[in-house]
């Protein structure tokens, strides 16, 4: 699963609380600040990617009933038209 930031000026956080995958759920958070979370409650470890807007990657394998979190992966703010 890879995700990307796309934050506006206006967007200081995104989250997706509760997504369907597998056989439970996954919520990821990215804010503004440069941290991002992605917890798994589902039965599978999950290959997480977190992309910055500069292409940079940073990967996580996350357990089941685990989360993972990060800070310092540099967000760029869009400003929103």
């Amino acid at each position: 699963m890879t995700t990307t930031a796309r934050l506006t000026s206006a967007t200081q956080w995104v989250e997706v609380r509760d997504m369907p995958l597998f056989d439970g759920t996954i919520t990821v958070r990215h804010e503004s600040t440069g941290t991002s979370m992605f917890a798994n409650h589902t039965r599978e470890a999950i290959a997480w990617h977190a992309r910055g807007p500069n292409g940079k990657t940073q990967s996580f394998v996350i357990k089941p009933g685990e989360k993972a979190s990060f800070k310092n992966l540099p967000v760029k703010m869009e400003k929103r038209e």
